[in-house]
């Protein structure tokens, strides 16, 4: 089932994976989401996402050897 979430507070993890491509990650994609809403109501994979004013992201730092 897909829905759309608006105007709503949400938490969105994710993770980035070029080895296990269609494993962790759609066949598709090296990048995988799921996102919740912050009452815990909804929850769901990611397909596309918007964000407005105010949003904060966090990326981990690529480390380099």
């Amino acid at each position: 089932m897909r829905f759309q979430i608006d105007g709503c507070a949400v938490e969105v993890l994710g993770f980035y994976s070029t080895r296990y491509r269609g494993i962790f990650t759609p066949k598709d994609s090296d990048l995988h989401r799921n996102a919740r809403t912050a009452d815990g109501r909804a929850s769901g994979h990611v397909e596309r996402i918007t964000v407005g004013p105010g949003a904060v992201i966090a990326v981990p730092r690529k480390e380099t050897r």
